[in-house]
């Protein structure tokens, strides 16, 4: 299908000890029925699921580990997905899932489990997600899924799957950001 380029904008980020944003989803539904950014908005409040954003993130400074680099949960933009279609259609309870603790009980629940049973056919992708992100619970700072970057490398991902932006304790961050939609 067609795609159309939904804005273009940049930030520098400062140097800081703070994360610049903590692990989180960019496409939760809120929880007064409203949706994320940017869709068509549907009687009931939620965005169809289908209508994704893609982000391009062009770095103009070098961001490594602790020092501006964004992490990204491998996978997990596929459960992101999976909650959304499952709110969307009913077949799963809405509860706010917007931070990575939050999207984990929404996982973990126990009357959601035939849902993602059903959708994915197989427990190994939930387990997976499940077993990367337990360091959420422990509240330790994990730097596992992150790289270095030079400045004008750039990243491309779906902004439905769990990420952060890491501290800024060297260098400040500025990123020039592409956000594409298919709808």
């Amino acid at each position: 299908g067609k795609s159309y380029l939904g804005y273009i904008d940049a930030y520098c980020s400062e140097i800081s000890d703070k994360e610049i944003i903590p692990w989180h989803t960019d496409q939760a539904y809120g929880n007064d029925a409203e949706s994320y950014k940017g869709g068509e908005k549907l009687s009931d409040g939620y965005v169809n699921p289908d209508h994704f954003f893609l982000k391009f993130f062009l770095y103009l400074t070098d961001v490594a580990p602790d020092d501006g680099v964004m992490n990204y949960i491998p996978e997990s933009h596929k459960i992101g997905y999976a909650i959304r279609k499952g709110v969307f259609e009913g077949k799963i309870p809405y509860q706010p899932y917007w931070n990575l603790k939050d999207f984990r009980k929404l996982v973990f629940k126990k009357e959601n489990e035939s849902y993602f049973h059903n959708y994915f056919k197989d427990k190994s992708l939930i387990d997976r997600f499940l077993s990367r992100t337990e360091f959420i619970n422990k509240n330790t700072n994990e730097n596992k899924f992150n790289y270095k970057m030079n400045a004008g490398d750039a990243i491309i991902f779906n902004e439905g799957g769990v990420h952060r932006g890491s501290k800024t304790l060297y260098n400040k961050r500025m990123i020039l950001r592409y956000m594409y939609s298919i709808k």
